[in-house]
């Protein structure tokens, strides 16, 4: 698991595929990170390979956070990374402004 506390915030760091084939096992880390209850960091960096499952996973992240009052942030992106929201019309601090709902795919919002 890629999760450091350090600061009075969690890091998850993030691997390098970031997709449908990760995201049961990256949700359960997820899941993980938010039950410290602090600001989650993501760091982006070794990211490779991003699909939409992995784009619904940092939304989800994003809702979470937003449910909890806790600070939700992205940064370290990788190449990969920056193309896949460039190409979706997003940033990595346009997510910080988005308001995901709750029906993005199934109950959480994560496709398994």
């Amino acid at each position: 698991m890629a999760l450091h506390c350090a600061s009075g915030q969690v890091t998850w760091t993030l691997p390098a595929e970031l997709n449908i084939y990760r995201a049961g096992e990256l949700k359960t880390e997820l899941q993980a990170a938010l039950a410290y209850g602090l600001p989650l960091h993501c760091a982006l960096g070794a990211v490779e390979d991003l699909d939409s499952a992995g784009l619904q996973l940092l939304l989800v992240a994003k809702r979470e956070c937003t449910r909890a009052d806790l600070p939700f942030t992205i940064a370290s992106n990788s190449p990969v990374s920056e193309e896949a929201l460039r190409v979706l019309g997003l940033q990595a601090d346009t997510l910080h402004s988005l308001h995901p709902t709750d029906d993005l795919s199934g109950d959480d919002g994560v496709a398994q």
